[in-house]
């Protein structure tokens, strides 16, 4: 018995990164960026960083919920989903912000970002990035 829980778990630990989706970062094609820092996308993702260099407002759009939603936050927002949707529910009562876009899916996320300038978004690292640009992370 032993031995058999000691092989599921050497493969989950094998197996487990390959099917996890990391996030990865995109933007709408015409916003003039080729990486962004972590501190930038935190401050983008809470509403703190307004426009791009150049002037072009900054539209940050979410996932409604999942793995990548959440590993997102982690990684890069350092909140749970929880205190992200109560941070920008208290952004958007208190007049600092508008609501932040939320989607259902990885394409419909995507397909904004594509047609929306200034926008940016995340989606899971094996989500197909067409019309977007995907911008590394320093």
């Amino acid at each position: 018995m032993k031995r058999i829980a000691g092989i599921c778990l050497i493969l989950a630990l094998l197996c487990g990164p390959a099917l996890a989706a990391g996030p990865v970062l995109i933007v709408n094609p015409g916003v003039n960026i080729d990486s962004l820092d972590s501190k930038t996308i935190r401050y983008i993702f809470l509403g703190k960083k307004t426009s791009w260099d150049g002037g072009m407002r900054v539209i940050p759009v979410a996932l409604e919920g999942g793995p990548v939603h959440k590993e997102f936050l982690k990684t890069y927002v350092r909140q749970t989903p929880s205190q992200f949707s109560t941070h920008w529910k208290r952004m958007t009562f208190t007049g600092k912000a508008e609501e932040i876009k939320t989607f259902q899916s990885e394409a419909d996320l995507t397909q904004f970002v594509a047609t929306q300038p200034g926008a940016v978004g995340y989606v899971g690292d094996t989500a197909p990035a067409i019309g977007v640009k995907v911008v590394p992370v320093e």
